[in-house]
């Protein structure tokens, strides 16, 4: 098992995992009354670039009915809002543990390499405490 200095296993923001201790959020939980963490994904609501893509589709359609230009460049606009919406619309990851009084959300993230390492401090320090 690797060595970790000071026992502290994850410590980024106002989240802090140590052998014995989480310190999140202000909040203070004792690793041995901690039964498990988790991980969980909620995915974006893509509602509005699904609209904005269908009022593209829309004004592209007149455009060509009525044969006017405006309309059918109008559509690139709405298209080229809702790429852009869609790129910036990322999934947000949340880290539970489970103790005595329920399940507590202790952190949250859009980065999903940086859960996945949450993570894997809880599951070391899990592992340290016996």
């Amino acid at each position: 098992m690797e060595q970790v200095v000071n026992d502290q296993y994850f410590y980024e923001g106002d989240l802090n995992i140590t052998r014995t201790r989480v310190y999140a959020s202000g909040q203070v939980y004792a690793m041995a009354n901690i039964t498990s963490a988790r991980k969980k994904e909620t995915k974006p609501d893509l509602s509005w670039e699904k609209n904005l893509a269908i009022i593209g589709g829309v004004t592209l359609l007149l455009g060509i009915l009525f044969s006017n230009a405006i309309l059918a460049g109008l559509c690139v606009v709405f298209w080229g809002a809702a790429m852009i919406k869609f790129r910036f619309n990322s999934s947000t990851y949340s880290i539970f543990i489970k103790t005595a009084a329920g399940e507590i959300e202790i952190y949250h993230t859009k980065d999903k390499h940086e859960a996945e390492e949450v993570l894997q401090a809880f599951h070391k320090a899990f592992l340290a405490r016996g």
